[in-house]
């Protein structure tokens, strides 16, 4: 299948690799590091078989990897990840169906596991009995991140938002209590936000990859490479950020809020931690809400609390 619509292009970040095919395995749009990995222009690439470019694009056999993503299709699994070795890296591949396309993405992997040290330690957050205090929710993933900051920012009904906890590493709190304009979190950001469980920027100046699609439909919101709101993007930029991850937060189905944690220097998060991270967060968001919802906490006293 060639020259299906005129080619177009976005950028993306550039710590990973994407390419978005339908489920016939054409190959509908291809990120600026992938395509170097093929050696081709994304000309050539866009509108071919993903079967065809699998050897050049990854430098490895297709078939078994050609046979995981024709079960995923066949069987409408939406998620599946898996580890391929490449050149003697190791390497985690995201496969993502959604309105009959695949998006595949993949970024090398950090670390190989988390240590059980390291669990034991965070053990107590899931414990049912143990209450929900978001200072030591920060605390605890910053014992995995080991960033510079970490907090907790509430969007109110008023369209303001609040720093209702803060941990950082150095110990001087710097948003605690802060109160942000509504002009700081538009209901606009929020679907960036709200599609993943996470978002994440190993570093703010390296959003400039190129991704070259000749199709429409393609989402790349669906991706963790999309880089910030701009509006975000300037503003870390603006107090030296330039690392960051974002888990969303929702009460009653509705977005709620963000742990934040942001770090002065570039920093890569392997994969596992972020993931370990995202289930931490929705435990602790999810006893939080029980509690309200059992009236044993009013929203009001949620800043007492912390």
């Amino acid at each position: 299948m060639k020259d299906i619509n005129p080619l177009s292009a976005s950028y993306l970040q550039e710590f990973g690799y994407l390419i978005v095919a339908n489920t016939r395995l054409d190959i509908l749009g291809i990120s600026e590091c992938a395509r170097e990995w093929a050696n081709e222009e994304p000309e050539e690439i866009l509108g071919s078989s993903l079967e065809t470019f699998f050897h050049k694009i990854f430098h490895i056999s297709g078939k078994n990897f050609l046979k995981i993503i024709n079960a995923l299709i066949e069987n409408k699994i939406p998620r599946q990840i898996v580890t391929k070795k490449i050149h003697n890296k190791l390497y985690y591949f995201k496969l993502c169906l959604c309105a009959d396309l695949l998006y595949i993405e993949w970024e090398e992997q950090q670390k190989k596991h988390i240590l059980s040290s390291k669990m034991n330690e965070l053990g107590f957050l899931f414990d049912h009995s143990y209450p929900t205090d978001w200072k030591f929710v920060c605390s605890a993933l910053n014992r995995l991140l080991n960033y510079d900051r970490v907090f907790v920012l509430q969007v109110l009904e008023t369209g303001r938002s609040k720093v209702i906890a803060e941990h950082t590493s150095h110990g001087q709190m710097l948003f605690y209590q802060k109160e942000f304009s509504q002009r700081f979190m538009p209901s606009a950001v929020f679907p960036y936000y709200e599609m993943e469980s996470y978002r994440y920027i190993p570093d703010i100046h390296r959003l400039h990859q190129k991704f070259y699609t000749v199709s429409d439909s393609a989402d790349i919101q669906l991706s963790q490479l999309v880089p910030p709101p701009q509006l975000h993007e300037v503003y870390l930029k603006g107090i030296g950020v330039q690392a960051a991850l974002f888990f969303p937060l929702f009460m009653n189905g509705e977005f709620w809020g963000l742990v934040v944690a942001h770090n002065e220097k570039p920093k890569k998060v392997d994969l596992q931690k972020r993931k370990l991270c995202s289930f931490i967060v929705h435990n602790a968001m999810s006893k939080y809400e029980n509690l309200v919802k059992q009236g044993l906490l009013d929203l009001n006293q949620q800043i007492l609390q912390t």
